[in-house]
């Protein structure tokens, strides 16, 4: 459960690194905004928490 939390924190880190980096590299191409970045964090966060239940319950029936 460490690893995957640990593995979690790194995309979490690197994507907010990439949202905020990407902008000011390339400010043609990608454009930095606060909505679409919290809702990329919180879409990540809803994917991790359905991952997390999928596997509760696959463990659960085993």
């Amino acid at each position: 459960m460490k690893i995957r939390l640990r593995n979690y924190l790194i995309c979490y880190v690197t994507i907010g690194i990439m949202a905020y980096i990407l902008p000011v590299l390339w400010p043609t191409v990608f454009s930095f905004n606060w909505s679409s970045l919290k809702r990329m964090f919180i879409g990540l966060l809803v994917a991790i928490v359905v991952i997390e239940v999928f596997e509760y319950i696959s463990t659960k029936r085993k």
